[in-house]
């Protein structure tokens, strides 16, 4: 890792929204090595109430949670006008197109899939 890009990454906070601790530890020491500011939270509902507060430059939330799942949590972002800009990456292991589309529908930036930890 470049020492430049951890002091440039420094004052980006992420938002990491993700039911697995397992994922959400391997996310966040990812994101830490590269000097993001990161901040965890366990499912939608605790996400939106940190939101206002955090102000995170980006969010990646998992799309399969208890509770709100990530398309809700999308939705409902998207309808917070101090959050609209706010770049939102899904985060999961559903592969089918549909899913995707129905991701880009409820307003997220971007799609990655996970890789499940055995």
């Amino acid at each position: 890792m470049n020492i430049n890009t951890s002091i440039e990454n420094s004052h980006y906070k992420v938002l990491i929204v993700e039911d697995s601790i397992t994922q959400a530890m391997r996310l966040q020491y990812t994101l830490e090595s590269a000097g993001f500011i990161v901040t965890h939270s366990e499912n939608g509902a605790n996400a939106l109430e940190i939101l206002p507060a955090l102000k995170p430059h980006l969010m990646i939330s998992d799309v399969v949670m208890p509770g709100m799942d990530g398309y809700g949590l999308c939705r409902e972002v998207r309808n917070i006008p101090e959050m609209n800009y706010m770049p939102i990456i899904l985060l999961t292991s559903l592969s089918d197109p549909d899913y995707v589309i129905h991701g880009l529908e409820c307003g997220a930036n971007g799609w990655g899939l996970a890789v499940m930890m055995k």
